[in-house]
């Protein structure tokens, strides 16, 4: 998603999943129109899901919006959340070992537990598979197979967490 002007990097990511967390899914895969996405933003805000200052800092996201409802992945979640099987902002502990953590586990002994916490965003089954969405807001440039590359890098410990949480 682009920068929004006015927000830092958190504030724009946790408004974005804001929106992604309440938007109607599959009447936005159906249509993944402006007018449909306008008609979705209004019903959030008159629900009090969104304040009305925020509109025009949702302005610049609007496209990136439209383009992950037009996108394939969108339409397998459609098709998941039809038949049930989809999961938003699904909060998760779980206790690792801490030889895990790496060097991050100063002070504990290797066969110590730690409790991680965390939210996944939305997570899906398609036939036998569970399939792991997180939306990020990071900017980076390069191919999209650079960008690919540096998310599943950045972010992989946290994923790997997600997939742990899911498979228990």
């Amino acid at each position: 998603l682009p920068a929004v002007q006015g927000l830092t990097a958190a504030e724009t990511g946790t408004l974005a999943h804001q929106v992604f967390r309440f938007l109607d899914l599959p009447a936005l895969v159906d249509d993944p129109s402006i007018t449909s996405l306008e008609t979705q933003l209004d019903l959030l805000e008159a629900h009090g899901i969104l304040r009305p200052e925020t509109r025009p800092v949702i302005g610049p996201m609007k496209e990136s919006f439209l383009q992950f409802f037009r996108s394939p992945i969108a339409a397998r979640m459609r098709r998941a959340e039809l038949l049930g099987h989809l999961y938003r902002e699904m909060p998760f502990t779980i206790a690792i070992p801490a030889c895990e953590l790496g060097s991050g586990a100063t002070g504990l002994a290797p066969d110590d537990r730690v409790l991680v916490q965390g939210m996944i965003d939305i997570w899906f089954r398609e036939d036998t598979r569970a399939v792991l969405v997180d939306f990020k807001t990071d900017r980076i440039t390069g191919s999209q197979e650079d960008r690919a590359h540096v998310l599943r890098e950045r972010y992989r410990v946290q994923l790997d967490l997600y997939a742990r949480a899911i498979r228990m």
